[in-house]
Parts: structure tokens; C-alpha cells; sequence
């Protein structure tokens, strides 16, 4: 993947997931239309998790400071988070939304700008309609129905199609 890219991710996702990946990204249609057509009550349960998760790693925020000594030396702590990160969800025959809401809340929390997901599809290339559902309301833009180390070395290394990440997160 590190040398070969997009081209690498699509041989390695065919042969052991089983699918071809084109169109690699799924498309804001796809994820706007998978939380539309959820259950009511399984949207519900989704935005109550969510606003839980919320809630909890608000308080976790580290707080910047600064120390002014007596001879002016300064000393400071700074709360930064990464500009872009990357998450890994399982998927093609089980479903993990709450793998979603759990890695990508504490990253927009945090202040991370942007978030690339990655999912294995089914042996259809589909990735699960309430992982879906729970991406677009994490407001999670970019998704890939990729999985396995390919999905893991495009966030690592980058391709032509997924930007390079600072921080990998997941199961």
C-alpha cells in the first residue's frame, strides 16, 4: 500500500474481502440516506448514545495553562488536538456502530477537523446501514469500504483517494 496506493488497496480488498472497492468512498447521498431510512427507534437509541459519549469526554479535556515564574521563565501546557484522524470499524458480516460513535465523538470532542473512516463491506461491498447511520451522525464526511491491513496502511501511508492520518484509532 505504501508503494502501490489505491491500486494496492483495491487488489488486497478483492482478494480477501472479496469485493471490488470502485467506488472506494462512499458518497454523502449513501450516508444521509442510511440515517433517513433507520428505524425510529434504533435512530433514537443512536442519538442518545451519542449525546451520552458527549457528554462524558467533554469532561476529559485537559485544560492549556500557563505559569509565569518569578525571573520571567514561562512554562506552559497546550491542549492540541491532531488536525485529522482515522478510524478503523469492523464490518462485513457483523455490525459495530457503537465502534463508530466511540471512536469518532471523543476525536470531534478533542477538536479533530477531519475524520476518515474505514469499514470492510459485506461480500456485496455494503457496509451496514446503522454503521452508516451512526457515521453521518458523527459527523463523519469521508468513509471507505475498505477493511484489513490495506484499509490501515492507506490511513498510515496515504493514497491517491484517502488523505494520510495522524492517528489511527480502533478495535
Amino acid at each position: 500500500v505504501k508503494n502501490y496506493g489505491d491500486i494496492a488497496v483495491e487488489k488486497y480488498t478483492k482478494k480477501f474481502d472479496g469485493f471490488n472497492p470502485d467506488p472506494m468512498q462512499v458518497s454523502a447521498n449513501d450516508l444521509q440516506n442510511a440515517w433517513d431510512e433507520i428505524d425510529s427507534n434504533l435512530k433514537r437509541s443512536l442519538e442518545v448514545a451519542h449525546k451520552r459519549i458527549k457528554k462524558f469526554h467533554e469532561k476529559q479535556i485537559p485544560s492549556s495553562f500557563t505559569i509565569e515564574g518569578e525571573h520571567g521563565d514561562i512554562v506552559q501546557r497546550k491542549w492540541r488536538p491532531v488536525k485529522n484522524a482515522g478510524i478503523y470499524v469492523p464490518g462485513g458480516r457483523a455490525a459495530y456502530p457503537s465502534t463508530v460513535l466511540m471512536n469518532a465523538i471523543p476525536a470531534k470532542v478533542a477538536g479533530v477537523k477531519e475524520i476518515s473512516m474505514v469499514s470492510p463491506g459485506d461480500a456485496e461491498g455494503r457496509i451496514n446501514k446503522t454503521v452508516l447511520a451512526a457515521a453521518y451522525l458523527s459527523g463523519i464526511k469521508k468513509v471507505f469500504r475498505i477493511g484489513g491491513a490495506q484499509a490501515i496502511g492507506a490511513l498510515a501511508f496515504g493514497t491517491n483517494q484517502i488523505n494520510k492520518v495522524d492517528v489511527i484509532s480502533g478495535p
